[in-house]
């Protein structure tokens, strides 16, 4: 159990980059990357600012442990990992709720491997992936605004093949509106 626990908390992570990918080959992959990676940016920030207002010693620091974990003895709240892994979540739950999904999984994990592990509270967690969630559904939201240059973008990568779209329907193949300029989120 430990080892799991422990490899969870550490590189669980990296997991992310598999739903990165499969976020690419979505066919709103283009701004959804865009939303979690400015999300990602803006919680990360938020968490940096919140940690330098108030200061929670982690849960090894306080009882005096050796941690599971090799972990800085940094501020706890909030996790910066939750803080990611809930931007992704924000980013790509409404282009494709499977691909939010399997975030939210991972998360789950994540964040219960970070608590057994001792380098966080549960509420480090909780707030760190409700933080993350916020940035990025309102990045997701704000790149709304770029959508004409993704869409260019977008065709000209899907052209070059260097942009497979397997999940959902083409991005080139939306139907227009006149109302939005032509094109459909």
């Amino acid at each position: 159990m430990n080892v799991a626990a422990e490899l969870a908390a550490s590189d669980g992570i990296f997991f992310g980059v598999v739903i990165l990918g499969a976020l690419w080959m979505h066919r709103d992959g283009l701004r959804a990357g865009l939303a979690f990676g400015l999300g990602s940016l803006l919680a990360l920030g938020v968490g940096a600012l919140i940690s330098l207002a108030w200061y929670e010693p982690r849960p090894f620091v306080v009882e005096h442990l050796a941690p599971l974990i090799p972990h800085s003895a940094d501020a706890s709240f909030p996790s910066d990992h939750l803080l990611v892994l809930g931007a992704l979540f924000g980013a790509s739950v409404v282009p494709s709720r499977r691909i939010g999904l399997a975030t939210l999984g991972l998360a789950v994990i994540v964040a219960a491997a970070r608590v057994y592990v001792r380098v966080h509270y549960p509420w480090d967690v909780i707030a760190g992936f409700g933080i993350g969630v916020a940035a990025g559904a309102l990045a997701y939201v704000v790149c709304r605004r770029a959508l004409p240059v993704l869409f260019w973008l977008d065709r000209g990568l899907q052209r070059a093949h260097l942009r497979p779209v397997l999940i959902g329907r083409a991005v080139n193949r939306f139907p227009t509106d006149a109302a939005s300029g032509g094109m459909q989120p």
